[in-house]
């Protein structure tokens, strides 16, 4: 009696498709979803842990710890091949500070239309500057500083909303008050100094007259 066996060999590893997460990705919550698609008999898992397939399909939630994490995906078929992937994410749950160079507090005075704001925040940082109706963005440079000019106009103040959002998302807003000061009046003689220098010859010489003749 002869007797046929098929066997069938299987040395793929099973695919892992339509990840929804990228490889140095940066997110800004603490519990990542994460979905994709294998095998129909793969056996998946993430971070040690088994995950339902349904339909070729999967979703798994990552508990995130702030800074750099490595997410491990592994998917075994039924002939034991098997597919490990790593990926790594950053948390960053910290909204993005400025500062601002020769300012103290949120208060500042100018005598003239306008104000060029210097300082610095986090590099990559996208930070939009908000004024009488107007919204500006400044150019950020890659070690984080920043420099950006602002009109006035002609209110006697001026109140600027900054709003700083990094690349996870986080946004911080802050405001700063620019008062327009007027500059101090000048005396006749400090305004025309040139008129005042000619009073002062005319008196000598009217001196001199006087006197030189006696």
């Amino acid at each position: 009696v002869t007797k046929v066996v098929h066997v069938e060999v299987d040395t793929t590893p099973p695919m892992v498709t339509n990840l929804s997460l990228v490889d140095g990705a940066i997110v800004n919550t603490q519990t990542l979803t994460i979905t994709g698609r294998t095998e129909n008999d793969a056996t998946l898992y993430v971070q040690g842990s088994i995950v339902t397939v349904v339909d070729g399909h999967f979703l798994s939630q990552v508990a995130l710890n702030e800074g750099r994490n490595t997410v491990s995906i592994r998917a075994t078929d039924r002939a034991s091949n098997t597919r490990r992937i790593e990926l790594v994410v950053f948390l960053d749950t910290i909204a993005p500070r400025y500062d601002l160079d020769k300012v103290i507090g949120n208060v500042t005075r100018v005598m003239e239309r306008f104000i060029t704001l210097t300082g610095n925040t986090e590099p990559g940082t996208h930070l939009t500057l908000t004024y009488n109706g107007l919204t500006d963005v400044a150019y950020v440079n890659p070690s984080g500083g920043f420099e950006h000019t602002i009109i006035l106009g002609t209110n006697r103040s001026t109140l600027i909303t900054f709003r700083a959002q990094d690349v996870a998302g986080n946004v911080y807003t802050n405001e700063l008050t620019v008062d327009h000061v007027e500059p101090a009046k000048k005396g006749f003689f400090e305004a025309n100094p040139s008129a005042a220098y000619g009073i002062v010859i005319l008196a000598v010489v009217i001196v001199v007259l006087i006197f030189g003749t006696r």
